[in-house]
């Protein structure tokens, strides 16, 4: 009998199933919304263009620990945390996405332990020069661990879908847990 038991005359007992319920045209989220500690894992890290042929780094994260023991259950599940790096000349690109880009690798910085100085100030066309390029930023950052939390988006023209976003610094938050990002106006130390 492939579902459920029979008392040997073929019919199917009750009581081998538990109650469920089931909606298929929602999508859940990987993860909820929360806080984590997380580690980026080594060679996961995949080096892209944009649409518009800026080099996109994704970093794969692994949910190690949960803040609230209510999202325990999604700890090991692997996100993307994705750095988009835009020429500064670039005339296209919003210059809100260019300082959020800034303020997303100086959080970086400091919870990976790596000076700024180590990303490329310029870089070739071609796949190879890129991902040479960027080199020393991946190898800076995989391994890490990293204090994120996980907030929740609608995905554009997909009702219904909700993409996980792992940001480094707390929701409603300019310079997040600690990190001493307010103190670092400047790239230049005193």
């Amino acid at each position: 009998m492939q579902n459920g038991s029979s008392d040997g005359s073929g019919a199917v007992l009750a009581g081998n199933y538990k109650r469920g319920s089931f909606q298929a045209g929602t999508i859940l989220p990987d993860a909820p919304v929360g806080e984590w500690a997380t580690t980026v894992l080594r060679g996961k890290t995949r080096v892209s263009p944009t649409k518009n042929g800026d080099p996109m780094i994704t970093f794969q994260v692994r949910l190690d620990t949960a803040a609230e023991e209510d999202n325990e259950s999604s700890q090991g599940t692997q996100l993307p945390l994705r750095v988009i790096i835009t020429d500064d000349r670039d005339g296209k690109t919003p210059a809100f996405a260019k300082r959020r880009t800034k303020m997303l690798l100086r959080s970086l910085a400091d919870q990976c332990g790596f000076d700024l100085d180590i990303l490329p100030s310029e870089w070739g066309d071609t796949e190879e020069a890129v991902k040479a390029a960027f080199a020393p930023f991946i190898a800076a950052v995989e391994g890490s661990n990293l204090q994120v939390w996980t907030t929740h988006r609608e995905r554009k023209g997909e009702a219904g879908v909700i993409d996980v976003d792992v940001n480094l610094t707390k929701p409603g938050s300019a310079f997040g847990p600690g990190t001493g990002l307010g103190s670092r106006a400047t790239d230049d130390e005193e």
